[in-house]
């Protein structure tokens, strides 16, 4: 079970935020940052995770009660978050995204990943880094600039949810997964494909596993959200 949130730098600006209720690591990045830009979208990735954990509690996920902030976090080597200090969110996980003007956040009861991008971002110059040949193929065939746009976006969060949920960054070129049905694996020609087990995250893994993403229904038509786990 994952529960996801967005906050946007709008609501932001109509809402504001409390930052007393901000973890220590989430202050000590906010005082670091100088570009303002950045500073607004940090927030509101951790006004989304806050949400997300509500979310999470309405769910069922906390059988300890609602959850109490500040919930302090911290990342590992890879820049993957996780809970400090358990307690309460004791075998829960998550994650987060931002982009242009929005922030996302997951909560699950198990390893997850999520990406998300502004679909009025034009990214044609990267196709040829991030598809697969196969996507490259029907990426060319496509004429309405849109479509190609969004088909590429989708691939790419699809891509960015999952390297994320096994928590091994940009260790493996994008091209290098495949997606089927909504599940992407590494290719056996990628640099960390393995049939063995090793560690990611709190949870063992098989590079050659597909893991399934899924594109949420935000009610903002304007990002495409896709979900790892």
């Amino acid at each position: 079970m994952f529960v996801v949130s967005l906050f946007g730098t709008e609501e932001l600006d109509s809402k504001g935020c409390d930052m007393s209720l901000f973890c220590e690591r989430r202050k000590r990045q906010l005082e670091l940052l100088k570009n303002e830009n950045a500073r607004r979208l940090s927030m509101c990735a951790e006004m989304a995770f806050m949400e997300a954990l509500k979310k999470a509690w309405t769910a069922g996920m906390l059988p300890e009660g609602p959850p109490v902030f500040p919930a302090e976090t911290q990342e590992d080597e890879k820049g993957k978050p996780y809970f400090a200090a358990p307690g309460q969110y004791t075998g829960l996980f998550f994650n987060i995204s931002h982009t242009e003007g929005m922030a996302a956040a997951a909560v699950a009861d198990q390893p997850v990943g999520i990406d998300i991008e502004y679909l009025k971002r034009r990214s044609v110059s990267h196709a040829e880094r991030i598809l697969s040949a196969d996507e490259a193929e029907v990426y060319k065939q496509l004429e309405d600039p849109a479509s190609k746009n969004r088909f590429f976006l989708e691939s790419w969060v699809r891509k960015e949810s999952y390297l994320k949920r096994l928590g091994i960054g940009l260790e493996v070129f994008p091209r290098e997964l495949e997606i089927k049905d909504g599940y992407v694996k590494m290719s056996k020609n990628a640099s960390a494909y393995t049939e063995s087990s090793g560690p990611a995250g709190a949870e063992p893994f098989n590079a050659g596993c597909a893991l399934k993403t899924e594109i949420i229904q935000t009610g903002y038509e304007d990002y495409i959200v896709s979900v790892c786990v």
